[in-house]
């Protein structure tokens, strides 16, 4: 395949993705969309917003007890965008973002799996990607697989580049990206510890202490910081009910 017929089929992609996600948030009608754990996000978000303080509490007229029962990534994340009560405006704003974010995750699939198979195989994953209705849908909700998955694929797409060149830098990057998809969903809290044993049986030694280890102590000091500052609020290094919820739901 060409090169000039690979960037028409993969713009011709990421259009069809876009359209479908730009599609699904101005028609999708979502029934009490802030409820359940999109509920507990917006509380988190408005809490930052207004006292500056991490916690699910419920709006009041004093500042909340901090807490660490969700990840601090979404919250975060959608802060500068709040409102309260929730209106409409807000929701479509937070959704046109995560819909770019969907979009621009079909573009990172493709530059991910260019790293080692043919054109053929990456425009398929892209295109997979761009049409999957878990991640179409995902755009119409406040939860945080959109936002997850954009960073995860951010990261494997800076650490595959970094593996390639022995690049420090794009390993700290992936690392930070890795760090912080850690603290939007705790799915990948504990991947960078396997990553050490894992890279350095795979990989040259050049290769791991300019790449790999960067790469891991970027995403173990991004989440230690999460830690630390949850230790000094709330005297644990996380909220023992999430992890029971975790384990529970597998």
């Amino acid at each position: 395949m060409s090169k000039r017929s690979t960037w028409l089929l993969l713009t011709l992609i990421v259009v069809l993705g876009a359209a479908l996600r730009f599609q699904v948030i101005s028609t999708t009608v979502v029934n009490n969309p802030i409820r359940a754990d999109a509920r507990i996000y917006y509380f988190a978000a408005l809490n930052l917003e207004r006292w500056s303080v991490f916690s699910k509490a419920e709006p009041s007229e004093s500042a909340p007890k901090p807490d660490a029962f969700v990840q601090p990534g979404l919250p975060f994340a959608i802060t500068p965008l709040i409102e309260y009560p929730p209106t409409e405006r807000m929701l479509f704003r937070i959704n046109t973002i995560q819909a770019i974010l969907g979009t621009l995750t079909i573009l990172l699939t493709f530059s991910f799996f260019r790293l080692f198979t043919t054109p053929t195989i990456a425009l398929g994953a892209a295109l997979l990607t761009a049409i999957s209705p878990h991640l179409v849908v995902m755009t119409t909700y406040l939860l945080t697989e959109t936002l997850f998955t954009f960073l995860l694929m951010s990261c494997m797409v800076f650490f595959g580049y970094a593996l390639r060149k022995e690049h420090t830098l794009l390993a700290v990057i992936a690392g930070g990206l890795l760090g912080l998809s850690a603290l939007t969903r705790a799915t990948t809290e504990y991947l960078p510890l396997f990553m050490l044993p894992f890279f350095f049986w795979l990989t040259t030694r050049r290769v791991f202490m300019q790449a790999v280890l960067p790469a891991v102590l970027t995403a173990l000091a991004i989440i230690a910081a999460w830690k630390l500052r949850n230790l000094i609020a709330i005297g644990a290094l996380s909220d023992t009910t999430l992890m029971v919820s975790a384990l529970h739901h597998g």
